[in-house]
């Protein structure tokens, strides 16, 4: 079969994918975007942006990354331990006071933290550290969320270090380094950030990264000039015959705000929003090729320490996510480890990770290959969808 061939073969199987999800009201629309030696060998956009408005989704559509601005907060940290400013053995409570004296829930009560939290610890999901889940370290997790939103509704938004600093009250789930939980890390990671650099995230973020790279539709919220280009947000209802149906999601989670303002918190493990073609900018530059001038914002050898997995045999036993299966983990991102599990074309080393509203990241350095899929959907999580688009994707190199 013919490069042309596989392509047509390839488009017609992933529009097929696209409509079987929309068609079952999965999501409004995606993007969908694969690079090969850093250049689009394939760019669909489908569906609406926003159903309501009648906008479709475009290359320029603006989409609320959610837990893919995670990649971005790893880069972050690795810039700054490329400059001597972070360590990955340093106790967290060295740039954070807070957490200098952390407590861990036990069924009979709180205890002491035998250790400090370590930097890696943060980067690996294995520091305690939670989200508001249903669980009673969840639990006193939310209680900070829930602070958070009702400051927010009165006009006193708590800020990036306040949130922080309240998160350091909260008792961790395990002690550090026990087992993997995926957890508010990134947030803590962020405001080390904040720290080190002596600036605001969002302002690091535009100098060392998003200016660099050329992604000028990325931050943490959308100028007014822009609002028209930022999907729509929805969930899933289900109607009396079980079927299902999308409504406009009003809610916001995670202290989040409705990201048409500057906000006072600056969440680096879920508030940022981006289109396909700035993430692909970002994506092209971990997938790191020297030959490609004018991506670079880290070392050859930085890129080689921050891009493989960190978690011990025993953490990855631990690891709960059921779209992790044959993946490890580390800096934010999952590591592509054993095909079988996966049940999914890719091959080990590669990175990549997702979001809450359903965009999706995977880096294949040995192959010079970047997937990108973008939707806006709360809560979307289809392994099986996932699964088929990698294999499409994949069967084009």
């Amino acid at each position: 079969m013919t490069g042309r061939n596989f392509l047509v073969t390839a488009e017609a199987g992933i529009h097929r994918i696209v409509q079987e999800e929309m068609k079952q009201q999965q999501f409004a629309g995606a993007s969908i975007r694969i690079l090969h030696k850093g250049v689009p060998i394939f760019c669909g956009n489908y569906g609406y942006a926003d159903r309501e408005a009648g906008s479709v989704v475009r290359d320029d559509t603006i989409f609320r990354l959610y837990s893919l601005s995670k990649p971005i907060a790893a880069a972050a940290a690795y810039i700054q331990i490329e400059r001597g400013l972070l360590d990955l053995e340093d106790p967290v409570a060295r740039y954070l006071p807070a957490f200098a004296k952390m407590q861990v829930y036990t069924v009979k009560g709180l205890v002491p933290a035998k250790r400090p939290i370590l930097v890696r610890e943060l980067l690996s999901m294995t520091s305690g550290l939670v989200y508001p889940d249903p669980d009673p370290a969840g639990e006193y997790m939310r209680e900070v969320f829930t602070r958070a939103g009702i400051r927010s509704q009165n006009g006193n938004s708590m800020t990036t270090a306040e949130v922080i600093d309240a998160m350091a009250e909260k008792p961790l789930a395990f002690q550090p380094g026990e087992q993997w939980r995926y957890g508010t890390g990134t947030d803590v990671m962020g405001r080390i950030i904040e720290v080190t650099a002596g600036m605001r995230l969002g302002e690091f973020y535009r100098n060392e990264i998003f200016e660099p790279l050329g992604m000028k539709d990325t931050g943490f919220y959308v100028p007014k000039e822009k609002t028209d280009r930022l999907a729509q947000l929805y969930s899933v209802e289900e109607n009396e015959d079980h079927s299902q149906r999308l409504v406009i999601e009003r809610e916001r989670t995670l202290g989040l705000t409705d990201c048409l303002s500057p906000p006072a918190y600056e969440s680096a493990g879920a508030g940022l929003l981006s289109t396909i073609r700035d993430y692909a900018k970002f994506a092209v530059m971990l997938s790191g090729n020297k030959e490609r001038k004018g991506t670079e914002i880290l070392g050859r050898k930085t890129l080689e320490l921050m891009l493989r997995p960190q978690l011990t045999k025993e953490q990855e036993k631990t690891i709960y996510f059921e779209h992790l299966k044959g993946y490890s983990y580390g800096n934010f991102m999952r590591f592509y480890k054993e095909a079988n599990e996966a049940a999914s074309s890719g091959s080990p080393g590669e990175f990549g990770w997702d979001g809450w509203t359903g965009p999706y990241m995977a880096v294949n350095r040995e192959e010079d290959f970047v997937l990108l899929f973008m939707t806006q959907r709360c809560g979307y999580c289809n392994p099986a969808f996932i699964r088929k688009l990698r294999n499409i994707a994949y069967a084009l190199l």
